[in-house]
């Protein structure tokens, strides 16, 4: 049996983060695909509300804040096999955080796995407070994996696991509700055999880390990076109609490429 246990607060900043980054909105998760790909019988979600003011916000913009977060809190809670669980606020303006959600998390995380309703635990944090967590669960046998956001998460949290699993761009619009999928165009990735399919031309060369990349331009006006041998004997070929979006994807997901300026 396996759970996954979720530190909402880390969960919404990066996703926040990486949706307005590239689409220029947040859109929404459907907890009902976060629990499915993590493989879970059952998920907890942790968090807590901020009921006080943040700078310069007015009371009125402080009560639609806060309501929006109660229904979003509720969506959560009526997703299938979902449960949340609250916190509390504590701090003042840049210093504020959540008191208690990481300890609640860890507490029933520990509880779940004393009762043997799980052997496999997925958690969705960051944060070095849940290292002694993991190395407990692991203690008790119980194999641990940590989700986690690219230069957002502790290295000793992620070596105390038994799997690392990263989330990044793709995995955020993957979870989204289904309509912001189908209203946001996203870049198309897949294998393709080695060389320039036909109707494509190169517009540019470069390297990403030791492999060759390919700037490509289709007669449709389609753009495309391909990369050699990105798996195995197949090439990574990721296309999309807008080349700057295009270019700002595949930074956030594979890596910056250094082109030649040159086709």
């Amino acid at each position: 049996m396996k759970y996954a246990f979720v530190d909402g607060g880390y969960l919404r900043e990066y996703y926040r983060e990486a949706m307005r980054a590239f689409f220029g909105e947040e859109g929404a998760l459907d907890f009902n695909l976060v629990r499915n790909a993590l493989d879970a019988q059952k998920l907890f979600y942790y968090d807590s509300i901020d009921e006080e003011p943040k700078p310069g916000e007015s009371e009125d913009e402080t009560r639609i804040r806060a309501e929006a977060m109660r229904i979003a809190l509720d969506r959560i809670q009526a997703s299938s096999g979902c449960h949340v669980r609250m916190g509390s606020m504590a701090g003042s303006a840049k210093r504020k955080r959540q008191k208690q959600v990481d300890v609640l998390l860890a507490v029933e995380l520990l509880t779940h796995a004393f009762r043997e309703n799980l052997d496999q635990a997925a958690l969705l944090a960051g944060d070095l407070d849940f290292k002694p967590v993991v190395d407990s669960l692991i203690g008790l046998g119980t194999w641990v994996e940590v989700r986690y956001v690219r230069s957002h998460a502790a290295a000793g949290l992620l070596a105390a696991a038994d799997q690392q699993t990263e989330i990044n761009l793709v995995t955020f619009y993957q979870w989204s509700e289904q309509h912001f999928q189908r209203t946001h165009p996203f870049p198309n990735a897949l294998g393709v055999a080695r060389g320039v399919p036909g109707g494509w031309h190169i517009v540019d060369r470069g390297r990403l880390n030791e492999r060759d990349a390919l700037l490509l331009r289709h007669d449709d006006g389609l753009h495309a990076i391909q990369v050699s041998r990105y798996f195995d004997t197949n090439d990574l070929q990721v296309s999309f109609k807008d080349q700057a979006k295009l270019a700002q994807y595949f930074e956030m997901v594979y890596g910056d490429i250094t082109w030649a300026g040159r086709p």
